[in-house]
Order: C-alpha cells, then sequence, then structure tokens
C-alpha cells in the first residue's frame, strides 16, 4: 500500500522531525534545513589605513562589508603579506609584531579586500620625552609612568588602538619644567590634551602641536604656561577648549583657537593675553 504524499515546507535553518501515523503504527523522518548560500558580488573592509603603535596595546579589529548584507562569509580568508610586522586571525583581529608596514587581505572567491598596516614605536617614547622634560621622577604620583606596563595602568593615559584615540589628561602630578616638542609626533593618535592644576608647568605651547589634527579636546587651566603659539588651524575636529587661570599667559590670544567648524564650547578666561579678540573669535 502506498502512503499519501506531504509536501514539507522549511520555514528556517533548523533540525526538525516529521512524524506520520496510520493504521495504528507511526514513523518520523528527521530533516535538517540549510540556508541556501547566497554568494557576495562585491568585499570592502571598514578601513583601508591602520595605524598602530608596537608598545600601546597593539591589536583591533578589521571587519569585512559584503554586498549583498546576507552573502555568506563561510569562506572568508585572512592573509598578512608581512607576518613579522602584523599578525592577523580567523575573524580579522591584527597585532602589531614589530615597527614597519604590512598588507592585511581578506579574501572571499575570487574577491578581495586590502588595508595597509603601518606600525611605529612612538607612543612610549613621547610620553617619556614628557615624563624626563617635566621632572618625573619627583612626581607626587607615579601612576606606573616609566614602566613597562600598558598604557591602560598608566594614570592620565587612555589608548583606544581600534579607534586609534589617545586621551592625555594629568593634573596635579606636580610637573615642573617645559612641554617637550616632541608632542606633536602623537599626530596620529591624540584627540584629548589636559593640562590641569601644574603651576610650575611653563614654556610655551611647542609648535609642532600644529601637527595634532586630530585633536577634540584641548585644555590648559591653572598652569605656568607663558604663551600659546598659533598652531589651532588645522584641528577641524576640535570640539572643546577652555584656557583658563594661567597667571603667567601672556601674548595675543591665538587667532584660529576657536576657527573649528566643530567648536561646542570655547572658554578663555582669568589669563594676562594682550590685545583684543579677533580672528575666529569674532
Amino acid at each position: 500500500m502506498t502512503g499519501r504524499k506531504r509536501r514539507v515546507t522549511p520555514l528556517a535553518e533548523e533540525n526538525a522531525k516529521i512524524p506520520a501515523s496510520a493504521g495504528g503504527k507511526s514513523a518520523q523522518c528527521a530533516i535538517t534545513v540549510i540556508a541556501k548560500s547566497i554568494n557576495a558580488t562585491s568585499i570592502s573592509l571598514d578601513r583601508t589605513k591602520v595605524v598602530l603603535d608596537v608598545f600601546g596595546d597593539p591589536s583591533c579589529p578589521l571587519k569585512v562589508i559584503l554586498q549583498p548584507e546576507n552573502a555568506s562569509a563561510k569562506d572568508l580568508l585572512w592573509s598578512s603579506d608581512n607576518k613579522s610586522i602584523v599578525s592577523v586571525d580567523g575573524n580579522g583581529n591584527i597585532t602589531a609584531v614589530a615597527e614597519g608596514t604590512a598588507t592585511i587581505t581578506a579574501t572571499l572567491g575570487s574577491l578581495s579586500a586590502s588595508c595597509t598596516v603601518t606600525v611605529k614605536d612612538v607612543i612610549k617614547k613621547v610620553l617619556m620625552d614628557l615624563y624626563n622634560s617635566t621632572d618625573g621622577p619627583n612626581w607626587k604620583t607615579q601612576g606606573n609612568w616609566a614602566t613597562d606596563k600598558p598604557f591602560s595602568e598608566w594614570k592620565g593615559v587612555w589608548l583606544s588602538p581600534e579607534f586609534q584615540e589617545l586621551h592625555l589628561i594629568i593634573s596635579q602630578r606636580g610637573l615642573k619644567g617645559k612641554l617637550p616638542e616632541s608632542l606633536g609626533d602623537l599626530a596620529d593618535w591624540l584627540t584629548d590634551f589636559q593640562i590641569g592644576d601644574e603651576p610650575d608647568l611653563t614654556g610655551t605651547l611647542p609648535e609642532s602641536f600644529a601637527k595634532l589634527t586630530k585633536l577634540q579636546d584641548f585644555r590648559i587651566n591653572r598652569s605656568g604656561v607663558e604663551s600659546l603659539p598659533d598652531v589651532f588651524s588645522k584641528m577641524h575636529g576640535l570640539k572643546h577648549v577652555s584656557v583658563s587661570s594661567n597667571p603667567n599667559l601672556t601674548g595675543p590670544i591665538p587667532e584660529s583657537i576657536g576657527s573649528s567648524d566643530a567648536m561646542e564650547k570655547l572658554t578663555i578666561v582669568d589669563n594676562y593675553f594682550t590685545g583684543s579678540a579677533y580672528g575666529s573669535l569674532i
């Protein structure tokens, strides 16, 4: 006797059992539903250039973007053309190994996309310049500076390799001396620079500050700094500026200090600038 046929319609990717019974007897059929594989028509990465620091928590993820969005990435492969400089795992996480440049490639069938990764050894050298030029060994609190501990344990330092952001916030540490010219070498990372309650920090803001075009937050309050050069014209993402209560701060107000279209708050008060406000402040 031949049983009646029944159509089975898959609704989701899953395992299921279909029961049937007749004449007091029963049986079942195990069915596995596999989603139809959709081939990608294009592939790209969320970034085409990355800069990492070999000492500063030197890892970050790359993300692959497929079109159409529901295309299968099952056979995606990652590779580095120079593993001695940058390594990459099967999930696209890259890790700096040594100074240099390497190309990371994601390959899916005949499609591929690449990212150039540059590894530098800069951040610790600059922070050590700052430490040594401001009498670091005699700071009130060391906060793990001048050690081999990760930057996440250095007081006042916060680094995100994934977003290439470095925050440097120093207050009430007892700095004595001047800011080093090498601060400008942090151009690939520095987004936040804050100095507060450091009356023995003297001299001028280094001219190299003009290279810090990623800066978003700049604050020098209650310090002994004596002048601010006009270094802000290319800081198009600068959102917050506070320059207040610096009793030795003289000279003209930098013309470009408020020129950023992203500016949200600008505070300049209780300093000894000469002349009148002009340029970007009008």
